[in-house]
């Protein structure tokens, strides 16, 4: 009884970061199917102007990787999904954003193969998201405007998570006054 417990837990915790509205992911090759990292992340440079991320897979359909953004409210150390406000990702061989504040989000189809995803939020004076350009080696991922909300200066914490894929080799965050901050999980 203890181990179907375990695993109707683990089943809950997978489905907890699912990406409404993309294609179901096939079962994976790989029989580790699940990382998870916290990582501590402060938002609150005053004089931030652009979020980078980075995201580089080996992106398959039957693979995902998600980045999410948030304030870490309960002050537990890991990011939960109400806790989320703007993940970032691949799904079931779909780059996707989305922003929960503004129920809204964006997503676009790719092929298989290596891919790496630039991700460049600028954002205004006030520290709001202004624009988004985002790219792979298909050119233009997602093309929108964007919701002030996709960027939150009280942002403490982010979480990446990986299913179906060798676990990430790593993840680097860095910041400098010029230009903000610049993430890459690979």
């Amino acid at each position: 009884m203890k181990t179907l417990a375990f695993l109707d837990a683990l089943v809950l915790a997978a489905s907890v970061w699912a990406v409404p509205g993309v294609a179901v992911r096939p079962p994976s090759d790989f029989i580790d199917t699940e990382a998870v990292t916290n990582v501590v992340f402060d938002a609150g440079d005053v004089y931030a102007r652009r979020l980078d991320l980075a995201l580089e897979l080996n992106a398959a359909a039957s693979n995902n990787v998600i980045v999410a953004f948030g304030h870490d409210v309960n002050t537990n150390g890991v990011l939960e999904r109400v806790e989320a406000d703007l993940i970032v990702g691949w799904e079931g061989g779909t780059w996707f954003w989305r922003d929960r504040r503004a129920h809204t989000g964006q997503q676009a189809a790719r092929a298989d193969c290596v891919r790496r995803l630039d991700w460049h939020l600028q954002l205004d004076a006030q520290r709001r998201a202004k624009s988004l350009s985002a790219s792979d080696a298909d050119g233009s991922v997602f093309a929108a405007n964007v919701p002030a909300t996709m960027f939150d200066p009280n942002w403490n914490l982010m979480r990446v998570t990986t299913r179906g894929c060798v676990p990430p080799s790593g993840v680097v965050v860095s910041r400098t006054a010029v230009l903000g901050y610049g993430i890459m999980v690979r």
